[in-house]
């Protein structure tokens, strides 16, 4: 399956996403597991959009999430190196976070829940990080950007690069 098909807004994949939000286990072990190998059933494999909603909706590290993927033999996981988000919630996007987004996205050469060509990059958007007093925050990696300009966005995008 080609990256192209890899499709966020999947029908399938919007409803498990919805039953394991709303699973009183979803913290659990199981319940991500499950959740992995139901998104690779629909996808062929676990993608990394799916990776970072199964860490925001089960309350995982990412790392917890790789180790379970390499740890199971029958799923498969698609990897990039670096995942960059930027925070969306009301406070950052009145302070421009869509613009500095918009920045990333064309520095990096791909879309919001996008993988680079080279298989390096991902960029996704976050509600909010908690951090809405010290916006416009980017997080790369496990480092938070706090009060990110467009002046900050190149210097950003080559600490990854």
């Amino acid at each position: 399956m080609s990256r192209i098909d890899l499709n966020p807004q999947e029908p399938r994949y919007l409803a498990l996403r919805e039953y394991t939000a709303l699973r009183m286990d979803r913290q659990s072990q199981e319940a991500l597991v499950y959740f992995l190998k139901q998104t690779q059933e629909i996808f062929g494999l676990v993608p990394v959009f799916a990776q970072v909603d199964a860490s925001e909706m089960c309350d995982f590290d990412m790392k917890i999430i790789k180790a379970l993927i390499m740890r199971f033999p029958s799923l498969q996981g698609e990897s990039v190196t670096h995942i960059v988000k930027v925070c969306v919630g009301d406070r950052c996007k009145g302070r421009g976070s869509l613009k500095v987004l918009s920045a990333i996205s064309e520095s990096l050469g791909i879309g919001v829940n996008q993988i680079s060509t080279d298989g390096k990059y991902f960029l996704k958007t976050q509600k909010c990080f908690g951090h809405c007093r010290e916006g416009i925050n980017v997080l790369v990696d496990s480092q938070m950007n706090h009060q990110v300009t467009l002046a900050m966005v190149d210097d950003i995008c080559k600490k990854v690069k």
